[in-house]
């Protein structure tokens, strides 16, 4: 027996027909601070579960950082933190 797992993306929210009632949520947030100097975060979501003969835990995720462009441009000096929770 073959198994195809189907998954179906709309934006950042994804359903997988292989586990029972599983999902996964990102969000991902860009924020220009000044001119030259932004701000990402993102975040992360996925259910825990069962699958077959394997059992799943939830897993999330908070990475941030800061970007500073700078030489109009040619050099982009960044900072960056990941797994925050």
């Amino acid at each position: 027996m073959r198994l195809i797992c189907h998954h179906f993306s709309v934006a950042c929210f994804t359903v997988s027909i292989c586990r029972l009632l599983s999902y996964r949520i990102l969000v991902s947030n860009a924020f220009q601070i000044v001119k030259g100097l932004s701000l990402n975060c993102d975040f992360l979501y996925q259910n825990g579960g069962d699958e077959f003969a394997m059992h799943f835990e939830p897993v999330y995720n908070l990475s941030a950082g800061l970007a500073w462009t700078v030489l109009d441009g040619r050099l982009v000096i960044s900072l960056m933190a990941d797994n925050i929770l």
